[in-house]
């Protein structure tokens, strides 16, 4: 852990700042969250690589979580000058649900850039909804199935390229 960003970074906040300085200053934190969430990132495919990817399943506020990963996200849509639109929750999906907020974190970074990246025009939107209804399961606990969406005005994935999606990523070694 660099402690002298954060040192630095306190510093600054005590320090007298305008408006826009204030949140030139805050989209820097948030930035360099974000730097080390893909450090993080890169760490855990190692973990995955080696079959050591365990899960995290802590109760998570959905809208904090959606609201830290749009904070991140909507610097790179502004600078394409892109619409990043997040429909609100549903009324039928829960504010809170029982998931790893770190690697739903992770997902949906993913995929929203993805989005992004390969859009040129237009906007991405971000959808969530509830997939069943609530039901108790053998152990009286409440579960829900939620699906999330990314979808974009990009040029998409050609149906000759649909079925290496899910595929395996290959390396060659030299």
């Amino acid at each position: 852990r660099d402690w002298s960003s954060d040192v630095c970074s306190s510093d600054l906040q005590r320090a007298p700042l305008g408006g826009t300085d204030r949140a030139n200053l805050a989209h820097l934190q948030q930035a360099g969250r974000h730097l080390l969430g893909l450090i993080n990132d890169v760490l855990d495919v190692m973990t995955l690589e080696a079959g050591q990817l365990t899960l995290t399943p802590l109760p998570t506020d959905l809208d904090e979580l959606f609201g830290s990963v749009d904070n991140a996200m909507q610097v790179l849509a502004l600078e394409k000058g892109l619409r990043l639109h997040w429909a609100p929750r549903p009324p039928d999906v829960p504010a809170w649900a029982i998931v790893d907020a770190l690697r739903l974190n992770q997902v949906l970074n993913n995929l929203v850039g993805n989005a992004i990246k390969y859009t040129d025009t237009g906007e991405v939107r971000v959808t969530l909804r509830a997939d069943s209804p609530p039901e108790r399961d053998a152990s009286g606990t409440l579960r829900q199935r939620l699906v999330f969406s990314v979808s974009d005005t990009g040029i998409g994935i050609g149906p000759d390229d649909h079925a290496r999606l899910f595929q395996q990523i290959g390396r060659a070694h030299v």
